[in-house]
């Protein structure tokens, strides 16, 4: 009889793939997906420690490891909190950086000639209401 070596690399690898999508949706607030792979190949290596020994077809390690790591993320799951809290975002105080500002200035300069007038009306403070004129260039530009 052949020897079951378990190997993360493989078919172990996809499967856990398949599984972090599946609850990634619930733990993205919290985790990324690199964070959960390496979750799931500590658990790869933990049920091979224990198991590597005793289970000796493929099929059955496969399943070891699908329980232990969707009982892991269930765990996640329930630990962490389906959104980003406001509090995390004000200690996330970043800086806009050269490459924010060139971007928001090549998008500002491809915008039509008339929302640049009204940006520049806006922030001039000669026009009151913008969203009034943005409803009147609106107007002005539909098409029937």
């Amino acid at each position: 009889m052949i020897k079951f070596t378990p190997r993360f690399n493989g078919p172990i690898q996809g499967r856990a793939v398949n599984i972090i999508k599946r609850f990634y949706p619930q733990l993205c607030a919290e985790h990324e997906f690199d964070d959960l792979m390496q979750e799931a190949y500590l658990i790869f290596m933990r049920c091979k420690f224990l198991y590597g020994t005793t289970v000796d077809n493929p099929r059955w390690f496969m399943v070891l490891f699908s329980r232990a790591l969707t009982n892991k993320l269930i765990n996640l799951s329930k630990k962490c909190g389906r959104y980003i809290s406001i509090e995390a975002l004000e200690n996330f105080d970043e800086p806009a950086t050269e490459i924010d500002m060139a971007f928001a200035n090549r998008l500002i300069s491809e915008l039509p000639r008339e929302v640049h007038q009204l940006m520049a009306a806006v922030i001039g403070g000669t026009v009151a209401d913008g969203r009034l004129a943005f409803a009147q260039i609106q107007r002005k530009h539909k098409t029937i």
